[in-house]
């Protein structure tokens, strides 16, 4: 008994086990209670059919995705100034989809027309230096 005393959780469970016996031999001794199943009665209605046209509205959630998807780069960086086709729209090849703001182009290719063209004093030394000045003659065809 002493081992029990120092282990008042392990009495504790063995307790709860025999009782839990005592219930289910109690039980199964009285015989469980069998219930009989009743006739239900269901009353139905009956309604002659109309003929008409039904106005029926379906609205669904749905994820729609295109066939193919295609990235479009540009050659140059700039501002859109004007869309030619919007977002959903069939395209075919060579079609314009969009015209990109060229005011900054216009205003390099502007700042760098005076370097490009050739000196004008038409000394030999100006025109040798011209003809030689590789970084300078390819800055220029671009």
């Amino acid at each position: 008994m002493s081992h029990l005393s120092r282990h008042p959780f392990i009495a504790l469970g063995i307790a709860v086990v025999f009782v839990l016996a005592a219930l289910l031999l109690v039980r199964l001794s009285t015989g469980a209670k069998t219930d009989t199943p009743k006739p239900r009665l269901v009353t139905v209605g009956i309604v002659s059919p109309i003929r008409q046209d039904l106005d029926v509205r379906l609205s669904y959630t749905a994820d729609i995705s295109p066939n193919q998807v295609v990235n479009i780069f540009s050659r140059v960086d700039g501002y859109i100034a004007k869309l030619h086709i919007d977002k959903g729209d069939f395209a075919r090849a060579d079609q314009l989809l969009l015209e990109i703001d060229h005011t900054d182009y216009r205003h390099a290719v502007n700042q760098a027309k005076p370097t490009c063209l050739p000196p004008r004093q038409e000394s030999r030394s100006r025109m040798r230096w011209f003809a030689m000045s590789s970084s300078h003659s390819s800055a220029c065809n671009r």
